[in-house]
């Protein structure tokens, strides 16, 4: 293996008891897999989950595992593996391939992998062990780490849902190369959430690599992954469990984003989670740049990025037949959001390049600012 590099970090600071996350990244950490479960589950055995459309692109090498598991179970590929159906397929699946307590699970796939994954842990035997490989950029800066995972319901996006932290999370940039282009593309809008709101380092990283594409070079995406999951770990050791207010930071550009994906999967159609960050982060300047809370100068700036890394400006975009919602449409579901108060939600918006704060908003304002600024003809 080559510029592999070794960060743990303790999920849950104030009960050092329980083991955290440990992170391998690098360019052919894949290729420690065995030895780093046979490490953090000695003599356990294992189930693994893997997206199908990834067991086809990497069938040598998952095939190839020195340990066996006790059964492997291919996924849908993308957001239709995330349903109560697919859980408790897998949940019985599970119990018919004999996995005891003491066994755990691993995941090999994006997103939604790694949440029904770490979902299926968390209720199997009331909790077993997880360890994930996420294989899609979103998955490896994001969704992978941070213990927060779930499913969704007709009525919405992860509002079945619990903490599991995986034991052990390996993320090896090698993946990306058999990444379709758009799925790179909408991982960016998590990698660009991290440069807006917490990393002036980061961004000036990204204003320099506006080419970036699943064929660029390894070194220099793991480095991008690693300052994302080093951002996330510094946010998620502050707040593990969302109560103290840090990390519901890690929701900017999401309030817009969860409305919109609602929004068009009642209508049949899928907007991929990143692009509509992408969206939300656009939606976010502009509130911050109302309010007086971010300058013209950063706002011209970070709204060049986004362009610059072909980010949509409106939903239409993406999905040209997608109705406009209603200022009551949007109103709904955004009262519907998990981060919402007695009358009022949460919204984070940017106050400089690298720097965010949780503000207040009806949600018939912020659905206007919605409409406003991505549906205005």
């Amino acid at each position: 293996m080559t510029d592999v590099s070794l960060l743990r970090f303790q999920t849950h600071p104030d009960r050092p008891e329980e083991p955290g996350t440990e992170i391998l990244i690098g360019v052919g950490s894949r290729k420690a897999l065995c030895s780093e479960l046979a490490r953090a589950f000695p003599e356990a055995p294992f189930a693994l989950l893997v997206d199908e459309q990834v067991l086809a692109a990497w069938r040598p090498y998952v095939e190839g595992l020195t340990t066996s598991p006790l059964t492997m179970l291919a996924l849908p590929a993308g957001e239709e593996a995330k349903n109560t159906e697919s859980w408790v397929y897998n949940q019985r699946a599970l119990v018919r391939a004999g996995l005891p307590r003491k066994g755990f699970l691993v995941g090999i796939g994006g997103g939604a992998t790694g949440d029904l994954c770490a979902f299926s842990a968390a209720t199997y035997h009331r909790g077993i062990g997880v360890a994930l490989l996420p294989t899609s950029l979103l998955a490896m800066v994001d969704a992978a780490l941070g213990g927060k995972c779930g499913l969704n319901l007709p009525e919405g996006k992860n509002l079945v849902g619990t903490f599991h932290d995986a034991r052990l999370l390996i993320v090896d940039p090698a993946f990306l190369r058999t990444l379709p282009p758009e799925e790179f593309l909408s991982g960016m809008g998590e990698v660009l959430k991290y440069a807006i709101g917490f990393s002036t380092d980061l961004f000036g990283l990204l204003e320099n690599h506006s080419d970036l594409g699943p064929e660029s070079d390894q070194d220099l995406l793991s480095s991008i992954v690693g300052r994302c999951l080093r951002i996330k770990a510094s946010v998620v050791e502050s707040d593990p469990m969302e109560t103290r207010g840090g990390r519901i930071l890690l929701n900017l550009g999401h309030t817009t984003a969860h409305a919109l994906e609602t929004w068009a999967a009642r209508h049949g159609q899928l907007l991929s989670h990143g692009l509509a960050v992408g969206l939300g982060l656009r939606v976010a300047l502009i509130e911050a740049h109302h309010r007086k809370l971010i300058s013209d100068l950063d706002l011209e700036r970070c709204v060049l990025l986004l362009e610059r890394f072909r980010m949509p400006s409106t939903p239409q975009e993406v999905l040209a037949d997608l109705p406009t919602p209603g200022i009551g449409d949007l109103e709904s579901l955004i009262a519907r959001d998990k981060k919402r108060g007695a009358r009022e939600v949460s919204i984070i918006l940017p106050t400089e390049r690298g720097s965010c704060e949780a503000k207040s908003s009806t949600p018939q304002a912020f659905a206007a600012r919605i409409l406003g600024t991505l549906f205005s003809s």
